[in-house]
């Protein structure tokens, strides 16, 4: 897999179009919004996963994710004028994953249609040739070139190696709590970004994101599939409990047929004291570990309940040492902030099936 910033095959195709005037006069506003409706013909719309390296994915967008931009406004946007899309460039609308960064974006993805020889950058480390390469089997590659279908901003320039060493991408493993989303329990929370009175964290990674304001106890939810859903919750005012293991904020949620309950709070001690893991416990007895980090005293646990809503109800978090075992500390989650919660809220969509 190579990546940059070279941006190659839609870069080229611009340069070989010239710098000339532009191609036809600028579309009326009635022409783009046409234009804008037919943004996603089916032969221009990702059908299934490609995977560019194994945590690297250009995926079917959800259905009816209308884009901002159609392909040609996006073109343009990087092309910086009015001009027509060659006949030799392919284009196709889907969702893009590289992480860390970029998660889900609804992008255009542009290639030559014909494979090029790889192209590799100065951001390849030398380790990762294959120095065993020979001249009779060469790396053949589609440079895909991706652009934000919203904004028109260039996201990644990336090569796909269709031949030779390194063709077969391994298919990666669904996400860690992919599982807990579809039948219910407690989402393991990666943490994305970290400052101190804001906590960011995936769960399941690719799929939701929760921010944990700790200055205000306000808790949000934002799903990476168009269109954007953002919510949030706020508890009252002060939220940091220094030098203490602390449940500091509860948020409910119910979003796109599902439930969610979420908790957090601190951990005890300053920066540099000793650390502790935090363990979140539901009803059903079924429970999930979280590393604060090193620089990080806030966690937070969303819970999925639809599929198990009177199990998947948090009763407890506990502070625990690093061999999982030894409880330093224990706090009760209080039923009452999950009252507004019920069955019939995941029943309606159809998505619980225990009650």
């Amino acid at each position: 897999m190579k990546r940059g910033s070279v941006r190659v095959g839609l870069a080229a195709a611009a340069v070989a179009l010239g710098g000339g005037a532009a191609c036809g006069a600028a579309s009326t506003a009635r022409d783009r919004a046409a234009s804008a409706m037919s943004a996603s013909p089916a032969a221009h719309v990702v059908t299934e996963p490609v995977y560019l390296d194994s945590s690297t994915l250009f995926s079917p967008p959800p259905d009816g994710a209308t884009p901002k931009l159609d392909a040609k406004q996006a073109f343009d946007a990087f092309a910086g004028d009015d001009r027509a899309i060659p006949d030799h460039l392919d284009y196709q609308l889907g969702l893009f994953t590289s992480p860390p960064s970029v998660t889900d974006v609804l992008v255009w993805g542009y290639h030559l249609d014909e494979p090029s020889q790889c192209v590799t950058t100065g951001m390849i480390k030398p380790e990762r040739i294959n120095s065993t390469q020979s001249p009779s089997e060469p790396q053949k590659c589609i440079q895909w070139e991706f652009i934000d279908a919203n904004t028109g901003h260039f996201v990644q320039g990336m090569g796909q190696v269709v031949s030779g060493p390194d063709s077969v991408i391994p298919t990666p493993p669904p996400p860690a709590g992919t599982e807990a989303l579809a039948d219910g329990g407690a989402l393991p929370p990666r943490i994305e970004r970290f400052s101190p009175d804001l906590l960011v964290v995936q769960a399941p990674l690719s799929t939701i994101r929760w921010t944990f304001d700790m200055a205000e106890c306000d808790i949000e939810l934002h799903w990476f599939l168009p269109p954007d859903d953002a919510r949030s919750d706020s508890a009252a005012r002060p939220c940091r409990a220094a030098g203490k293991f602390s449940l500091d904020a509860t948020a409910d949620f119910t979003s796109r047929g599902r439930v969610f309950a979420v908790v957090a709070g601190h951990i005890a001690g300053p920066f540099d004291a000793p650390r502790y893991l935090v363990r979140v416990i539901l009803d059903n007895g079924r429970s999930q570990i979280f590393d604060p980090d090193e620089d990080n005293r806030a966690w937070v646990f969303p819970v999925q309940r639809c599929g198990d809503f009177a199990g998947t109800l948090p009763v407890a978090v506990e502070a625990v040492k690093f061999d999982g075992e030894t409880v330093i500390d224990r706090l009760a989650v209080p039923a009452t902030a999950f009252e507004r919660q019920s069955p019939a809220d995941c029943e309606a969509s159809g998505e619980d099936d225990s009650g």
